[in-house]
């Protein structure tokens, strides 16, 4: 029997050695936890050939899991850094009172003018201080001040009563 080359058994002692497909990154604990589950009972258990480069690529893919994980709690991390920054900058920016130089005129000055109009504004400010005056009916006729003023006769009697029951 004369074998052609379109009927030629295939030699048993060669076997094509099967490649592994490459799994997908785990993005979720779910997948990892799968991923895991895999290379624990899958792999370990047959350490042929195949099963060693299966075992490889799933290494591989857990150890760019596990990196992937923490550059991107890195990354959070220092994303909240700087939103925090930001927060703190802003509680500052409304705590101070923002000065009003002018209402209603919405224009570009310079330096000098800026330090003009508030050294202004504080001019009438302290004018406004010292002309304020307490609040109510003014009087009409100052208020007497006297010097020397004897105290009045029930007042001698009380204090000296007083004196007398110290002693």
């Amino acid at each position: 029997m004369v074998a052609t080359s379109d009927t030629v058994p295939p030699c048993p002692q060669v076997v094509p050695l099967e490649i592994p497909n490459t799994p997908t990154t785990p993005k979720t604990t779910a997948a990892f936890a799968l991923l895991q589950s895999q290379i624990m009972q899958q792999d370990i258990g047959a350490l042929d050939e195949a099963s060693k480069l299966r075992l490889e690529k799933r290494i591989q893919k857990c150890v760019n899991a596990v990196q992937t994980c923490h550059t991107k709690g890195a990354l959070q991390q220092d994303y909240i850094r700087v939103l925090l920054k930001i927060n703190d900058e802003s509680k500052i920016r409304r705590s101070t009172k923002s000065n009003i130089l002018a209402k209603g005129e919405g224009m570009v000055i310079s330096y000098e003018h800026l330090v003009a109009k508030r050294e202004a504004l504080a001019a009438k400010a302290e004018a406004k201080a010292a002309g304020t005056g307490k609040r109510g009916r003014k009087r009409t006729r100052p208020v007497e001040v006297e010097e020397d003023v004897e105290p009045s006769a029930k007042m001698a009697r009380t204090s000296e009563a007083r004196l007398e029951l110290r002693l």
